[in-house]
């Protein structure tokens, strides 16, 4: 594959958001209480190794294989806190600053069966907390990253945590990033489970339909859409690898619930659910810092603006060597990630005026069936509609089989296809069932391609048709079903097409909230776009942001101008948003260029 760019990891951020809400209870009477629990996390084994390598200085040696030796890594923090001394010692805490530093952050992953002494590090992350400037940037380093070890030669990078522990981990990462590794927490799998459902769930924005029975894959049953999920769906959603890129997707997805977690945790009711997600996270939780250090780097988080958390990409390739999936990054790639961990964010400002969506790309109207194969089943639609229905997907360049009738009449037709195959098919069966006009999709695992069957209710296209008429009817169709007034956007991002959309309910406290969404897929690339239209106004995806105004509407984007995530506005009693993809291709302009043009049409 070509180079791909990962953003950051998952699990410590729901650390550091669930430390926030205990934090805001840290002053006064349960002081002691929290100190104490905290301090327990000090106390485990590998501990005492890990301080030791974290005195120790940065080397000048190469980890990457095959690098330029004559570059020779540097020192990275300029006011590092070095690690904590004795962490049972606390003193009465003052919501101060805390140093600037560099944290080396653990997702452990230690099952029952596991012959490994340690289990693998399924998460390493370098965050890089600079208290002066006000940023928090983190680096999410590829698990399968292709470094040498000591005394182990060439391995990947999360053999260090299972070949030695806590101290190889840090030595390791020190030394290939020649970032000063000043503290380090570590944290297991199912803890984030744990968490999770204590807090009552997180609103996470699927991009896409995630499905896999488990044979091959980690077994996982998603809708895409904006939805609650629980301890076991979260711990799925981020560590599925269902997807071409493997590891960096899961990455990307780690990174969206993060975001996520962040935005909702800070909202819940810390005083009912602060003992029992402090008792989760102190029992599995691992660190040299001690309570005064991470109570007062949870205070100065908790006031830190979204905008100025800064996701910083490690470039790499995937290279099978020797037989074994490894990534593989350069010198000039690690030290250019490295001095982007050490930039503070761009300020994108308060309030601005942008681009118009006169001033974007015009939009690409072909109807592009190309490479794609139905199988015709007539279920009472007829020949006659059936012939007139190949024609018409034939001029647009995709392939017809048809199979004949099917056993039984079927009253409402539908579209069906493989989810175990989604990959490749479920953005195409949502595509034909937009040029067929039927909305209903099917799974059925035993096919392998898209197959409709024709029912009574079947009508053909009509042959001169356009994309905007077949999207126009669409969005015309989602509008009765959900009782909004809606209608399609007058402008995509070069490139996007319409994959999929589906009416339900979103779960909240003040009931089930009716909501409408609608998803765009990148010409050959795995990136999602999606609208979310919903009465669920309070939705946690209305988050702080910057705030544009455009023709007198007031649009907010939610993320740092460079990695933007969503923009969202409100309209007639409705929350609207537009999604970036994943891997945050669309830039902020295109996100506002898809917003505006959706005011536009209605």
């Amino acid at each position: 594959m070509g180079d791909k760019r990962p953003p950051t990891a998952r699990i410590i951020l729901i650390i550091a958001a669930v430390i926030v809400a205990i934090v805001l209870l840290g002053i006064g009477g349960t002081y002691a209480w929290l100190a104490t629990t905290l301090s327990q996390a000090g106390n485990r084994p590998g501990v005492e190794e890990a301080r030791e390598a974290l005195r120790e200085p940065v080397s000048s040696r190469a980890v990457l294989p095959d690098l330029d030796q004559s570059v020779t890594a540097t020192g990275a923090s300029p006011d590092g806190t070095g690690p904590a001394n004795t962490p049972n010692t606390v003193n009465i805490p003052v919501p101060e600053k805390p140093r600037t530093m560099n944290i080396l952050l653990l997702g452990a992953d230690k099952r029952d069966n596991d012959s490994e002494t340690y289990g693998r590090s399924d998460t390493m992350m370098v965050a890089h907390i600079d208290s002066q400037a006000g940023f928090v940037s983190i680096l999410s380093l590829p698990r399968d990253l292709r470094v040498r070890l000591d005394g182990y030669g060439f391995q990947k990078l999360n053999a260090a945590y299972a070949l030695g522990g806590d101290a190889l981990a840090i030595r390791t990462i020190r030394d290939l990033t020649g970032v000063k590794i000043d503290h380090y927490a570590k944290i297991d799998l199912q803890t984030f489970q744990v968490l999770v459902d204590h807090f009552g769930g997180i609103y996470v924005d699927v991009d896409r339909r995630y499905y896999d029975d488990g044979e091959v894959l980690l077994a996982i049953d998603l809708q895409p859409g904006y939805q609650l999920l629980n301890g076991d769906a979260a711990l799925r959603y981020v560590r599925t690898r269902h997807d071409w890129d493997h590891d960096w997707a899961r990455i990307q997805r780690q990174q969206r619930f993060l975001r996520a977690a962040k935005e909702q945790v800070l909202k819940w009711n810390a005083a009912l659910r602060l003992p029992g997600a402090v008792n989760a996270l102190t029992e599995h939780l691992t660190t040299d810092m001690g309570p005064n250090d991470i109570l007062r780097l949870a205070w100065w988080g908790a006031h830190l603006n979204m905008d100025r958390v800064k996701q910083v990409s490690l470039i790499g390739a995937d290279r099978m060597i020797d037989d074994v999936a490894y990534v593989v990054s350069t010198e000039a790639q690690l030290r250019a990630a490295v001095d982007d961990l050490l930039t503070a964010p761009l300020d994108p400002g308060a309030t601005t005026t942008s681009t118009s969506t006169t001033e974007l790309p015009p939009r690409d109207m072909t109807l592009d069936l190309s490479d794609i194969t139905v199988e015709f089943k007539d279920a009472g639609a007829g020949p006659d509609s059936l012939t007139a229905a190949a024609r018409f997907l034939s001029g647009h360049g995709a392939r017809v089989v048809n199979s004949g009738p099917t056993a039984t009449v079927r009253a409402e037709s539908a579209l069906v296809y493989p989810a175990q195959m989604e990959r490749t098919l479920a953005h195409k069966a949502g595509l034909i069932g937009l040029a067929l006009g039927v909305p209903r999709m099917l799974e059925d695992n035993a096919l392998h391609r898209v197959v409709l069957l024709a029912g009574v209710d079947f009508v053909p296209p009509d042959p001169v048709a356009t994309l905007a008429d077949l999207e126009t009817a669409r969005w015309r169709l989602l509008s009765t079903q959900s009782g909004f007034s809606l209608a399609p956007p007058g402008w995509l991002p070069p490139g996007y097409s319409f994959a999929g959309s589906r009416v339900y309910y979103i779960a909240s406290d003040g009931g089930d909230k009716m909501t409408v969404h609608v998803t765009y897929k990148l010409r050959n690339q795995e990136q999602y776009m999606g609208i979310t239209v919903s009465c669920f106004g309070e939705a946690p995806a209305a988050a702080p942001g910057r705030r544009v105004v455009r023709e007198g509407v007031v649009f907010t984007v939610v993320g740092p101008d460079a990695q933007p995530e969503r923009v969202w506005w409100k309209k007639d009693g409705l929350l609207w948003w537009v999604s970036n993809t994943l891997a945050s291709v669309l830039s902020t302009d295109e996100l506002l260029g898809v917003a505006q043009s959706c005011i536009c049409k209605l």
